[in-house]
């Protein structure tokens, strides 16, 4: 279910007419509030999710409240390679080759103790939420390199992609022995 929040006049907002996104883990919670705050301000959607129901639903959802808008939804496991491959084609074709914006949303957890979660729970975690970022990034960036705006730069990009420039001088206090 969307959050009903005081809406303020068009006018007053900035528009995203004409941009289009590509939002993972659009069918529910943070992603589907993205896709519906993206969608208020007229951007073009591709949502992805792993769940053909969930993604039903809010594309059903959106396309009601937002009618007129092109939302368009894949279903496609981003935790893996073909499912991202999947996503990036979608994307070209829908945008003519050409992305504006990438909201890496999909994520999961394991609701257990971290002695009682196996390998494959942990492996499946850092796939779904760091490796399908990492991977989503890497495959979007010739679409959003397309973009006559482009213009790269240190830290963020004009098309909302973070690159990291160089790694951290030291590791992290967390990697280092006790």
């Amino acid at each position: 279910m969307l959050v009903k929040r005081q809406k303020t006049s068009a006018s007053s907002r900035w528009r995203l007419d004409g941009v289009r996104a590509v939002i993972t883990g659009g069918s529910k919670g943070l992603g589907l509030a993205t896709a519906d705050e993206f969608a208020d301000l007229g951007a073009e959607l591709l949502l992805v999710a792993r769940g053909t129901d969930d993604l039903a639903a809010a594309l059903k959802l959106l396309s009601a409240k937002h009618a007129g808008l092109k939302i368009h939804s894949i279903v496609a496991d981003v935790s893996k390679d073909d499912g991202r491959q999947a996503v990036v084609a979608r994307a070209a074709d829908l945008f003519g080759g050409t992305l504006d914006v990438l909201v890496n949303n999909a994520g999961t957890n394991s609701r257990k103790r971290v002695e009682g979660q196996s390998d494959a729970e942990y492996h499946t975690m850092v796939a779904t939420n760091q490796d399908s970022a990492y991977f989503l990034c890497k495959l979007c960036l010739p679409l959003l390199q397309r973009l006559p705006s482009w213009s790269p730069s240190p830290r963020l990009s004009q098309p909302f992609l973070l690159i990291p420039t160089q790694p951290p001088r030291q590791p992290h206090r967390s990697s280092q022995p006790l």
